[in-house]
């Protein structure tokens, strides 16, 4: 082979030379004389091909789920959170609520607000808040509102009657406590500017400044004067304002009166008496009308001229004499008859007058002869069952004020009391003057006055959040003329 053929095909002497080093095609595999497994001398090893790899997509779809769980708890905690404390704090996702389900959720919650001191109720309550609530559901059972009920130690289960449709709300697992809502510490204190001028304009006209005030739910009524009322004023604890529920028309020779009770007010408008003439008095000329505090007039004819009580479509009546007698609503017709006596046989104070009642009982007070600071108060009271004449306190009692089933009064002690009259459980509200007349007391002000002497009184508004005490007015009042 000469020199020139042989430089052809030197891939090392010939700087030209297309096979060099990095050009040549059958480098890396590429030859196609070379069989497999075969290894090209003076050439790196080939490398096969490699299939591609298999990505590891666990740690993802783990990562994933965990972040759905999470988003998950955060709104259940989030709803959990809003609804708490919101009065439905049962039955949550029921995704039915009849009407009686809502009315026992209600009734529930208005008897268990009266019990919370500081945001919670005391263990001690806790009996007695049962108590109460247990004679709610008896009543909505016998009207077929609820089905069945359980009162346990520490909650009480309720059952309820399917619909028309077959629709039945979750059963109630009731726990004292349950309503609390913080925001309810919130709201804004009641502005009580209304209460306090009708008091400071209207009580020194009242005979012995005895103005009377019947407190029915968050609702204070009362009359502007004694025997010439104008009309029934009611002051909404809510909203710190007054409106005037029932206006009243009289003429000069005319007088009008009204009767505050449990459920309404009696009425009556007419002949002027003890002005006019005893011996051409009669009764039967003065018109009586019952007010219903929820539903207005519910009686425009006349009714018995003496209704002490309404309650529960019942009118109680007396006679000023020994004898009560209670009449059924609408109808007029006598179902009841009392043989009690008012009057304590050893004097002849005025009868007693009734002033409270339950389902179980009805209480009158029986007044007794008392001598108090030179007899500048001649009587006292207990409260009294009329059928079984059963006394449920022992304290006398001074003055009162009512609302619902609470009385509040004056006894010894110089203490102010709140008595239940369903459980009869009497518990000390604050310190207060034997003596004291007592006006309106709510959860956050009492109203009372102080006798000076037996033609002056001077009248008070006492804050129970921070017993700070501010005189209203004072002065002299009627003792026995209109």
């Amino acid at each position: 082979m000469d020199n020139n053929n042989y430089n052809n095909y030197n891939p090392g002497n010939n700087q030209n030379n297309q096979y060099q080093q990095g050009y040549n095609p059958y480098l890396q595999g590429n030859n196609p004389y070379q069989q497999p497994g075969q290894h090209q001398p003076g050439y790196p090893q080939p490398v096969p091909p490699q299939p591609p790899k298999k990505k590891n997509k666990a740690p993802l779809i783990i990562g994933i789920a965990a972040g759905i769980i999470i988003l998950i708890l955060i709104i259940m905690i989030a709803v959990i959170a809003l609804n708490s404390g919101k009065g439905d704090t049962y039955n949550t996702y029921n995704s039915y609520y009849s009407v009686e389900y809502t009315e026992i959720n209600n009734g529930l919650k208005e008897i268990e607000k009266d019990f919370y001191e500081n945001g919670k109720i005391p263990e001690k309550k806790i009996p007695i808040l049962f108590e109460k609530q247990e004679a709610y559901l008896k009543k909505q059972k016998e009207n077929g509102i609820i089905r069945e009920y359980t009162v346990y130690d520490d909650s009480i289960y309720i059952e309820f009657n399917p619909d028309s449709d077959g629709n039945c709300p979750d059963p109630i697992d009731y726990i004292p406590g349950m309503y609390y809502d913080e925001d309810d510490d919130d709201n804004t204190e009641t502005d009580y500017t209304d209460l306090d001028n009708a008091i400071k304009d209207n009580a020194l006209s009242f005979v012995g400044a005895r103005m009377i005030f019947r407190g029915y739910g968050d609702k204070i009524y009362y009359a502007d004067k004694d025997y010439q009322a104008s009309g029934l004023y009611c002051f909404d604890t809510t909203t710190g304002k007054t409106e005037k529920v029932y206006d009243i028309t009289i003429g000069e020779d005319e007088d009008a009166n009204i009767c505050l009770m449990s459920q309404g007010a009696s009425i009556s408008t007419g002949i002027q008496y003890p002005l006019a003439d005893a011996d051409t008095y009669d009764i039967n000329d003065r018109n009586f009308v019952l007010f219903d505090y929820e539903k207005g007039v519910i009686k425009d004819s006349n009714i018995n001229s003496y209704v002490s009580e309404y309650y529960n479509d019942m009118l109680y009546t007396t006679d000023y004499g020994e004898y009560f007698s209670i009449e059924s609503f609408p109808s007029t017709g006598i179902v009841y008859n009392s043989n009690f006596l008012f009057n304590d046989e050893e004097n002849e104070m005025s009868p007693g007058s009734i002033i409270a009642r339950s389902d179980a009982a009805l209480y009158v007070f029986d007044y007794k002869p008392y001598d108090y600071q030179d007899n500048s108060l001649l009587s006292c009271s207990d409260l009294i069952n009329l059928q079984t004449g059963e006394k449920i306190n022992t304290q006398p009692i001074v003055s009162y004020y009512i609302c619902d089933n609470y009385v509040y009064y004056t006894g010894s002690e110089d203490k102010l009391h709140k008595l239940d009259i369903e459980t009869k459980s009497d518990e000390v509200i604050t310190d207060i003057d034997d003596d004291s007349m007592l006006f309106v007391v709510t959860d956050d002000v009492i109203y009372y006055g102080e006798y000076r002497n037996e033609k002056e009184i001077e009248i008070y508004k006492r804050d129970l959040n921070t017993d700070n005490v501010e005189i209203l007015t004072s002065g002299t009042y009627p003792m026995d003329g209109y």
